[in-house]
């Protein structure tokens, strides 16, 4: 249900996908993106410089191609759909009703997969695990802001940019620095006491219970 919502969306919006990919491939005139937050050349190319990167990385750590394939399929899916229901809804989460590697590792079966693979798929957790404070819903949001204020272009993409880099430079900081202090583990936190153990442990159960 959560995959034949995201198609449904995907394919009401085909007419301005095809716009977008026009524009961008072969810069139809008659297509006018003045007024996004990015040129649709620069998205689109972003968008597939992007996923390739990420079977690159997948391929680098030991993933499969077809588990490579299905895990982004996974991840592209759950991101879109949770930022639906998120924005839609007016929620300041919600959480995915599987984890990303569920699809590679149900779909093609533990037996199928060799040890890099599900010690890749164990290490994709850290980027693509259960997604509940994802980026894309607020990034949506400010998107839709933009657009009804009509900031000039460059303007959402600096802004997101800036809080991007401001957020993630204070809370490593913040982070390493009380764990050194405190110790990560008394934190009594999931992240720092059971939840770096879970994508490990899970593969190797699976591991095991394919090989029994």
């Amino acid at each position: 249900a959560f995959a034949a919502m995201v198609a449904g969306g995907v394919w009401v919006a085909r007419s301005h996908l095809k716009d977008a990919f026009r524009k961008a491939f072969r810069g139809d005139p008659a297509v006018d993106d003045s007024a996004e937050i990015l040129p649709y050349r620069v998205a689109v190319l972003g968008l597939l410089l992007s996923a390739l990167f990420i079977l690159l990385w997948l391929n680098a750590v030991g993933v499969s191609l077809p588990a490579s394939l299905l895990l982004l399929l996974s991840v592209s899916v759950i991101y879109l759909g949770l930022t639906r229901i998120a924005v839609e809804g007016g929620l300041v989460f919600v959480r995915s009703p599987l984890v990303p590697q569920a699809l590679p590792l149900y779909t093609l079966g533990p037996a199928s997969l060799n040890g890099s693979t599900m010690a890749g798929l164990a290490l994709s957790y850290g980027w693509a695990c259960d997604p509940i404070a994802i980026f894309m819903p607020s990034g949506a949001n400010a998107a839709k802001i933009h657009s009804d204020r009509r900031f000039p272009r460059g303007t959402y993409v600096t802004a997101v940019a800036l809080a991007l880099t401001v957020s993630l430079a204070v809370s490593f900081y913040a982070s390493l620095k009380l764990a050194y202090a405190f110790g990560g583990f008394n934190f009594g936190e999931w992240v720092f006491t059971g939840g770096g153990r879970v994508p490990y442990d899970t593969m190797v159960q699976k591991t095991r219970a394919a090989e029994g």
